[in-house]
């Protein structure tokens, strides 16, 4: 008998840790088409978000997409929350930008790195229900507050200008100085994006028909479900489409990312010494310069997952 329960215990210690062997028998062949669906809506749509959130963090546009698709092969094995995004985010990238514009890159790498094992230490010593502690007010503060700073982060790129800023306030005190720099056509691609977006959202609401639907009707709401489900990256594709074409021309009246470092980094540690400057900073000289980062970026980082967990 206690052969039997201890198998049994252990089963399940085993799927807690991997819940991908609890739902992977589950699968069936139809959800693979919705999957197929999302998978390209969120990759298409990921990308230039991706090269935003490096460009918020002071880095290098492939930064971006690196840490965008390198989490999800993770989070299939290891996750359990399908609406959590497993990658870069405007807040985190904002924070990573305060504790590492005035080096390199290898102190951002560093910095996600250490935060990775603070929240990998908290999940082996069972941290999770201090989670519980955390009220709904303190979320929804926490919410709103991204909310604000992420909207104003984004408010120079959609004006087309160029400048940096530290903080919420001077974000803000930036944006005005240099508000006559305004670009128009970045200005009318970007509010023509945020139109098309939100107009494509209401196809899927529209009912061909009623609730008496003949087959055609039925073919047509599925296609309306698709355009509006595939909103996203209908619109990445079509912007593409448009740089491409005025870049070959010569002529691009918008501000564009330019060119990319192809391919992928080597698989190696994060670095522990770094140089900078006229200097060598070691491990602990990095770790001090990072400071409190250490500890916010993944506190941070885990009352937003717990924020979104929570809405679903």
């Amino acid at each position: 008998m206690l052969p039997k329960v201890s198998k049994h215990c252990v089963m399940q210690a085993v799927r807690k840790r991997f819940p991908l062997l609890s739902w992977l028998p589950k699968y069936r062949a139809g959800d693979a088409v919705s999957d197929l669906v999302a998978g390209i809506t969120v990759g298409l749509t990921l990308m230039p978000q991706a090269i935003a959130y490096a460009a918020l963090a002071g880095l290098g546009p492939q930064f971006g997409l690196y840490s965008a698709f390198a989490g999800s092969f993770v989070y299939i094995v290891f996750g359990t929350c399908k609406e959590v995004n497993i990658g870069p985010t405007a807040l985190l990238s904002l924070l990573t930008l305060n504790y590492t514009h005035d080096t390199n890159p290898d102190m951002a790498v560093l910095l996600c790195f250490l935060s990775g094992c603070v929240e990998l230490l908290c999940g082996l010593l069972h941290l999770g229900f201090l989670v519980e502690f955390v009220s709904v007010p303190v979320v929804s503060g926490f919410v709103s507050a991204a909310s604000l700073i992420i909207a104003s982060s984004q408010a120079k790129g959609l004006l087309g200008l160029k400048y940096k800023a530290e903080g919420f306030v001077d974000t803000w005190y930036q944006l005005f100085q240099h508000i006559h720099q305004t670009r128009l056509w970045d200005l009318v691609l970007s509010v023509s994006c945020i139109t098309i977006l939100l107009a494509l959202r209401k196809l899927k609401d529209l009912k061909p028909g009623g609730k008496s639907q003949t087959n055609r009707q039925k073919a047509l709401g599925k296609v309306l479900w698709f355009v509006s489900t595939g909103r996203n990256a209908m619109v990445v594709v079509l912007c593409a489409a448009l740089a491409y074409f005025f870049s070959t021309m010569e002529q691009a009246p918008f501000l564009l990312t330019g060119k990319i470092d192809a391919g992928l980094p080597p698989i190696a540690p994060p670095p522990f010494t770094t140089t900078f400057g006229n200097s060598t900073l070691s491990f602990l000289n990095m770790c001090q310069h990072l400071g409190s980062g250490i500890a916010v970026v993944p506190i941070v980082s885990i009352l937003g997952n717990v924020a979104i967990a929570k809405a679903f």
